[in-house]
């Protein structure tokens, strides 16, 4: 046996050592980086599903149609996009509420995505209250928005409020 053919034969498991550790690292990235990914986009996805899938049901069940539109508060430079109540069905739970027709929701914390958790624990029969304003009176900010509040269902005679706020 040459020299070289002793050479190649302990080169050979290294380069297969290598390429081991390269093929874990490529597993590895190919399920860590989408779940990173995942955990970083997960609000976003999250409204995403809640407006594609399940706002159409609590618009329903609720009684309203929800628009988006581009408005600008007096002390602002910039234009903000608000959630403005297109409609409200007569006799429905927003009806009952007090909502009205153009009655812009003001005041969330975490915009659309406070506003949809909001309706799905009125759904599950939690009290929810929102500030508005009618949305030609958006200049006036929040200090004069009104609350309307969709009561929570009565169980044994207690309201309940959501789980967050005890």
């Amino acid at each position: 046996m040459t020299p070289q053919h002793s050479r190649e034969r302990r080169q050979e498991p290294q380069v297969q050592e290598a390429l081991r550790r390269f093929a874990y690292a490529c597993v590895i990235l190919a399920v860590a980086l989408p779940t990173i990914i995942l955990i970083a986009l997960s609000p976003e996805l999250n409204l995403w599903w809640v407006e594609t899938f399940q706002a159409p049901e609590l618009e329903t069940e609720f009684g309203f149609t929800m628009t988006h539109q581009e408005l600008l508060p007096s002390d602002y430079d910039i234009a903000y996009i608000f959630l403005v109540i297109d409609s409200v069905s007569p006799g429905g739970r927003f009806d009952r509420a007090g909502f009205t027709a153009g009655d812009a929701i003001v005041c969330l914390y975490h915009g659309r995505a406070d506003f949809w958790r909001e309706l799905l624990l009125a759904r599950d029969g939690y009290q929810a209250t929102f500030k508005v304003l009618p949305a030609e009176g958006i200049a006036a900010g929040c200090d004069d928005a009104r609350s309307v509040t969709i009561p929570g269902r009565s169980l044994i005679g207690v309201m309940h409020s959501p789980p967050n706020s005890r």
